[in-house]
């Protein structure tokens, strides 16, 4: 009975997750492997920011939720479980533990059994962090930021300037993530160069337009320096780079 019942359960929870996916399984059945992360602590990657505890824990979970799955968190205990992390399996967890110093140091530390999925999350985590605290300039392809937009330019105007031009942008959570999902139109030139054909275009935005393979991030990359060079006075600069070369074409429609 008590087998059939167990074999009940696991079928159960297999329902779950097909269903729903691993973010929406009940927390509580995860506990155990919460418990070895804390044990791997001790082998963590870590970083400290000169910032309070509450706004790490929220600037971690801003940059997280937009690059990978946060599984679990716990703010009052200072954890979130991350998974789907790009070049790792994606059910492979990551701990990220937070330790108030004092109140304006606070300590990450990154956890798991996985040594690259640890490695590949303090990688895009800490950077992402890092752009959000003002302490790196943010890459030309990771899309805005909102430390880009210091006053008196915001994400709203540069949507509005857009709109107002007859572009359509796409709906997100706010306008920073409209603007982000609009870097990766990969029919943004096209409907843009029927507006503004005669405007020129620098050597590196030409590089760009005329390789017919372009990757996610070289189209990124262009729509980005179409912005800037549209709406010079409501669009954060970048400064001009060479084009990205890594990675896989993106599939034109």
């Amino acid at each position: 009975m008590r087998i059939a019942l167990r074999f009940l359960s696991a079928v159960l929870i297999l329902g779950i997750v097909g269903c729903t996916g691993l973010k929406d399984v009940p927390k509580s059945i995860w506990g155990s492997s919460t418990r070895v992360l804390e044990e791997k602590r001790i082998n963590a990657l870590t970083k400290t920011y000169d910032k309070g505890y509450w706004e790490c824990i929220r600037t971690a979970s801003a940059v997280a939720k937009k690059k990978y799955v946060i599984f679990k968190k716990d703010e009052v205990r200072g954890l979130m479980v991350i998974m789907g992390i790009p070049g790792s399996v994606n059910t492979t967890e990551v701990g990220v533990f937070f330790v108030e110093l004092n109140d304006h140091q606070t300590r990450i530390e990154l956890s798991s059994l996985s040594t690259n999925a640890k490695r590949l999350l303090a990688k895009g985590l800490f950077h992402g962090m890092d752009v959000a605290f003002g302490l790196v300039p943010p890459d030309s392809t990771d899309g805005f930021s909102s430390v880009e937009f210091q006053s008196p330019l915001t994400p709203e105007a540069l949507v509005k300037a857009i709109e107002d031009d007859g572009f359509s942008v796409p709906s997100g959570e706010d306008a920073l993530d409209s603007l982000n999902i609009l870097l990766t139109d990969v029919k943004f030139y096209d409907n843009w160069t029927t507006k503004y054909k005669e405007l020129p275009l620098s050597k590196d935005m030409l590089d760009l337009v005329n390789n017919k393979e372009k990757n996610a991030d070289q189209v990124k990359l262009l729509n980005r320096m179409l912005l800037q060079e549209t709406y010079p006075t409501v669009c954060p600069k970048i400064k001009a780079e060479k084009p990205v070369v890594t990675g896989a074409p993106v599939a034109q429609p």
